[in-house]
């Protein structure tokens, strides 16, 4: 299994502050396999994090996991979107930031169709996340 990374970029950008009324704080994701450029991966996140939460960050893509989702098991990487604070996602007002990851696996041969995005805050066995593939994952 491809386990290495040989490098990323990761930018964050504030949207909009104090949103009510969110339908939903999970992240929205999307995740691209680019045939040219610097990087063969890119994670374009949506997230709505709490306006109480003075600061986060943005760690990952990690090593491949085996993940079991609704759809059964798959091998993916993760993102972690991590405050200190032991605010839950779901806290009124939100403040809605775009993140940008992209990517390189070890083997550029080898592209990435899967990535999981989760939240991780206070104690970290709380988390929750989104799933995402650039098609059908097996």
């Amino acid at each position: 299994m491809d386990n290495e990374l040989l490098n990323e970029t990761i930018t964050k950008k504030l949207i909009i502050s104090g949103l009510n009324d969110v339908s939903s704080s999970e992240p929205y994701v999307t995740f691209a396999l680019n045939e040219t450029g610097d990087y063969n991966n890119t994670v374009n996140i949506l997230v709505f994090i709490p306006s109480s939460v003075k600061s986060f960050d943005v760690l990952g893509p990690g090593n491949k996991e085996k993940v079991k989702t609704d759809n059964g098991n798959v091998v993916t990487r993760t993102i972690t979107i991590k405050w200190e604070d032991d605010v839950k996602p779901t806290v009124e007002p939100h403040d809605l930031w775009s993140v940008v990851v992209n990517y390189n696996a070890a083997s550029s041969k080898k592209k990435d169709n899967i990535i999981r995005v989760i939240y991780e805050y206070g104690d970290p066995e709380t988390t929750r996340g989104t799933v995402t593939t650039t098609g059908n994952p097996n």
